[in-house]
Parts: C-alpha cells; structure tokens; sequence
C-alpha cells in the first residue's frame, strides 16, 4: 500500500489550514485528529533548539497545562526519546519510539518516573524534523502504560504524514515570519508624524495607523461613517471623493503622483495626499487601492531623541547622549553638560552603537539625518524631561 493512501483528505485540510494560520486553534484542531487517528491520549508538537537547551511544546492536544509546563522547564532536556534522537545521531527519523529508547531504558528514567507515571503515559511513536539552524520540529503522540505500544500501521500512518508536515512547518514559518515583519512595520508606522489611510476600490477605509484612528475618533475635520471619510466641510467632502476615485482609477495613467487637498474645520486644516496603490504589500490589504497620507501643519514634528528611543529602544539618559555627539560635543563636554563620568559617557556609547546597529560616530550621524523631526538635544533637562515651561512635541 502506497503511504499516501493511509492519509484522509479531511485530516490533509486541517494540517494546511493549520499551516496557513498564525495562530494556535487550527494546529490544535489538527493534532486532535492526529490523536484520534493514532488513538493516543496525548499529541503534541515541540520546537527543540539543542544549542539554547530550550524545548517548547507549542501547540497540543490533552497535553494538561502543569504538564507543558514542567516539560518546557524541566524535563524537556530528560526526554529519553530525544536523548536516543542524539545519541544515534539519526536524521530524518519517524517511528515507535522504542526505535530511540527500548522500553526497559525508558522505566529506569527519571522522566517516565517523575514526569509520565503520575500521567500513566509510557509509550511513544512520532517523528524528528530537521529545521533551519539547528532546530527540530517534533511530532510526538502518547499511549498509557496499560494500552499496547504503536505498531507497523502507526509508523506507517506517521511516516506518510511527514512530508505533508514538512511543507506544512515551512508555510507556517513564512506566514508567522509575514505576519511579525508586518506587525514591526506597522509599530514603526505608528511613531511617525503622519497619518496613513488605506481606502479600497469602494472608497471604504480598510487601513489605518494609530494616529489616523486618533483623527478620526475626534471628528472635528474627519470623521469615519458607514466606513467612509466624511468632512464638516461638505466642499472639502466633494474633494475628498474626487481625488480618491482619480487616484484609484485604473484607466488613468497616474502613477504615484499624488492628488492633494486641504481639508479644514474653520480654523484647523489638514494636508492630505493621495496615492494610488497599485501593488500588494504583506503590511497592508490586498483590497487597499489608495493610499491617504494625513499631515497637520499646526502639529510640531515629533523630536528626534522620541524617535531614537520609539525606534531603536534608546533610553531618555542614552538618546540625549546621542543627540550631543551629533551636534558636535566630544565625550568629556557631553559628560560636563550631563553631569555624568566620561566612563558613563563612554559605555552609553558603547550600547548606543550597539542598539542603533552603527559602529562609530560618522555611522550615527548619517542615521540621525534621515529620520524626520527636531533636534531637542540643547534645549531639554537631563534624562530628556522637560525644562519648565517647555511644552513637548504635540501628537495628532
């Protein structure tokens, strides 16, 4: 019997779905399956990083949570079956796990005596990926001790999945790796002094960065109704949707020039640009169309030194430094001007350097000038707070 015809469509559905989410609920509907299949009590998928010592068992099923637990502390690294994994030094393995460990070696542990006895768990069988760096991907399903052991039609069940998993494992991989790019990209989005809008083929908003929400909730120029923008100026409405159907037009040939407005309240105005978004990007709906940068003239640009520490994790102490070696003061005038040591001056370099991922002065300079905002370095108290009197970028 060819090993393919072992496996069902329906549990084949489950494990792409579960690949094709980030989340945890599809892998767990999957492993259900799995454990029915297999007719084990426990089934759990591990991530084992061998240089770190690190063993996480990161989606289950029946697996109770104090047992995770202790498993991801401790016994992780007493797993008898993984120890044989390495000992043999076998790739590529799927089987009983009596093929890593004989029964009689696994009762002698410590793991099957203070960690599987209280669960009544003894046998084993399921399989070892290889991953990228060093990782491994385990599949792993558990019997109790008074149930008879995996046999041949079990092996052979596994065996036949782990190329499916494989492929599985690296789509799920990318989409996670998608989906945290996105998430960092739309954090570093977020800090900047401008607000984006995404509207689709409809003029519908379907995206929208924090400070765009923050516009939209007060309602005083833009407001979102029946998931469209509207002004209190009707004018500046008729505007807004003229230059957001020319820019999603098709048939036009704009390219990425912008159409440009000024929306207003009477006595606050906006500046609003529109591109067209031909292309789809992981950050953003596949259905975006437009593209709608927001600015505020009133609003004065948010400092550099907040940048450094949104950015690149800077502390208030660590950012005011970086600002002063940028406008020109050598390390014993910074300290004088901090009332710091040199020596302090010099390790809050040293881990500047290390954050902003530069190596030396020139490096950080050149960063500094691409990033938007004002240079508050001179006119802020010690540790970046604010002299009396001194108000602090406003934020839209």
């Amino acid at each position: 019997m060819e090993l393919t015809q072992v496996l069902d469509g329906h549990l084949l559905d489950l494990l792409y779905s579960a690949a094709g989410d980030p989340g945890a609920e599809g892998w767990s509907l999957f492993l259900q399956a799995v454990a029915e299949r297999m007719r084990a009590t426990w089934t759990g998928f591990l991530s084992i990083d061998a240089a770190a010592r690190e063993h996480s068992l990161n989606f289950n099923f029946g697996i109770p949570e104090e047992a995770t637990r202790l498993y991801e502390e401790y016994y992780g690294a007493l797993d008898p079956w993984f120890l044989g994994y390495k000992q043999k030094k076998m790739q590529g393995w799927a089987g009983s796990g009596a093929e890593l460990c004989p029964p009689h070696e696994v009762e002698k542990t410590e793991f099957c005596n203070d960690y599987f006895r209280p669960y009544d768990l003894f046998h084993e069988c399921g399989t070892i990926i290889e991953q990228p760096a060093g990782k491994l991907g385990v599949l792993t399903s558990l019997r109790r001790r008074h149930e008879p052991d995996f046999g041949p039609e079990d092996v052979g069940f596994i065996r036949a999945l782990v190329p499916h998993l494989k492929r599985g494992l690296s789509l799920h991989e990318k989409i996670v790796g998608l989906k945290q790019a996105a998430t960092a990209a739309g954090e570093v989005v977020d800090k900047l002094d401008v607000a984006l809008i995404g509207l689709n083929g409809e003029g519908k908003v379907c995206f929208t960065t924090l400070r765009a929400d923050s516009i939209l909730r007060s309602g005083t120029i833009l407001a979102l109704r029946d998931e469209r923008i509207v002004t209190r100026d009707p004018v500046s409405t008729a505007d807004w949707n003229r230059a957001w159907k020319l820019a999603a037009s098709p048939e036009l040939d704009t390219g990425s020039s912008p159409r440009s407005i000024t929306v207003h309240d009477g006595e606050h105005c906006l500046h609003v640009a529109m591109f067209p978004f031909r292309q789809s990007r992981p950050l953003f709906a596949d259905r975006m169309k437009v593209m709608v940068v927001i600015t505020d003239p009133a609003a004065q640009p948010k400092s550099r030194e907040d940048l450094l520490m949104s950015l690149f994790g800077l502390t208030p102490a660590e950012a005011r430094v970086a600002m002063l070696l940028v406008s020109g003061l050598e390390p014993k005038e910074i300290s004088e001007k901090t009332e710091t040591t040199q020596n302090t001056v010099r390790f809050q370099l040293k881990v500047i350097y290390r954050k902003t991922g530069v190596n030396r002065q020139s490096q950080l300079v050149r960063l500094l000038s691409t990033l938007p905002g004002t240079c508050l370095a001179t006119s802020v108290a010690p540790f970046g707070e604010p002299k009396s009197g001194e108000l602090r970028p406003r934020v839209v």
